[in-house]
């Protein structure tokens, strides 16, 4: 019986060989939350420790509040925003001394505004109390 054995040519192996070295040694030393920020997110590392959000809306802004995840979350003409920081000059004082409800959904403002936005008008007020927040949606 004749033994045949089979070998790649010296070029195509070390060009295979480089081919993977290359493609697997980047993902080594590249964070899970992406290599192009320099740390993960409040609500990454909220998210990673099963805390869930606590979204407050503030029905005169149009903008969601999370103090568990330190985010602000609002719509910009085109598309969802989240940031750390709420729209300048707008400050974190002036959306807390305005109406605000308590949401229950545990997932994305945007999935529930449409909803929302109906439900508390931008010139919505809590009814019947002294105090600005109300539990809702």
């Amino acid at each position: 019986m004749t033994r045949i054995n089979f070998r790649l040519p010296s070029f195509a192996g070390a060009l295979l060989a480089a081919s993977l070295l290359l493609t697997f040694t980047g993902c080594a030393d590249t964070p899970a939350w992406g290599g192009w920020s320099s740390g993960p997110t409040v609500a990454q590392m909220q998210v990673g420790r099963g805390v869930r959000p606590d979204w407050v809306y503030f029905p005169a802004y149009g903008i969601y509040y999370s103090s568990n995840y330190q985010e602000f979350v609002y719509w910009d003409a085109t598309d969802w925003v989240t940031r750390p920081s709420p729209i300048a000059p707008l400050t974190l004082e002036q959306l807390q001394a305005s109406p605000s409800v308590s949401m229950g959904f545990q997932d994305s403002p945007a999935l529930h505004h449409a909803a929302v936005s109906q439900l508390y008008p931008r010139d919505w007020h809590a009814q019947g109390s002294g105090f600005a927040a109300a539990r809702g949606y």
